[in-house]
């Protein structure tokens, strides 16, 4: 659905915070994207995942000047973060390594936007370092349900105050699964998520408020 994609002249708008599947089709292709950021939201966060092969990714300016670029090894996740206080448009290119493509599989692509800053989590940075996982904040409203989960997980919890948060999910690799920011009210928040596109297995999803950060392990179980 997005093809004719090839230059960043045809770049495809897309819409932030908001995870689209295409596929790289042949040696020579070449996936462009257009979004733009608003005010209060001008912070962003672009993550490339669910790889068949080894992918790059590459962040532009409105003018096609390069920002970025991501070229982990293998399947890791690409992800390319820039904090900045000015809306602006971007290009977005993603591309396979040597001309890799996969005939078959796609790849996911999201671009979150956020009042507060982003930070890059690497493919190779584990979620639960010099944290135990086991034994959480007992005073911590933070429930996971259901769990195991099949196609949606539910995540409930108690925010001080209204403000936003950061929510990412890894696999017990360290490869991040899906990265997700939210506004939070004060008193009780309840957010859904998709875990229609993992593959059964354990994850760590963890939610960073205000730079503090509580986690919590869970069962994909289709």
């Amino acid at each position: 659905m997005y093809e004719g994609n090839n230059s960043r002249a045809n770049a495809k708008p897309i819409s932030v915070n908001t995870t689209i599947i295409a596929k790289i089709a042949k040696a020579t292709d070449k996936d462009w994207y257009s979004f733009s950021t608003v005010t209060g939201a001008t912070n962003l966060q672009v993550v490339l995942d669910q790889l068949p092969l080894d992918y790059d990714l590459t962040l532009y300016s409105s003018t096609g000047a390069q920002l970025a670029t991501s070229q982990s090894a293998g399947t890791a996740t690409e992800t390319i973060v820039r904090n900045t206080t000015t809306p602006a448009s971007y290009y977005v290119k993603v591309i396979g390594f040597s001309g890799a493509f996969s005939s078959t599989s796609c790849y996911n692509l999201r671009v979150n936007t956020s009042a507060s800053n982003f930070r890059n989590i690497q493919p190779s940075e584990s979620a639960v370092e010099n944290i135990n996982i086991e034994k959480l904040n007992s005073s911590a409203h933070f429930v996971l349900f259901p769990n195991p989960a099949q196609d949606i997980i539910n995540l409930n919890f108690i925010s001080e105050v209204n403000s936003s948060a950061i929510i990412s999910v890894v696999d017990l690799m360290g490869k991040v699964i899906d990265v997700k920011s939210i506004n939070t009210v004060e008193g009780i928040n309840n957010v859904e998520m998709s875990t229609s596109h993992f593959v059964n297995g354990i994850y760590i999803l963890r939610l960073t408020q205000n730079d503090e950060s509580l986690v919590q392990k869970f069962v994909v179980k289709h």
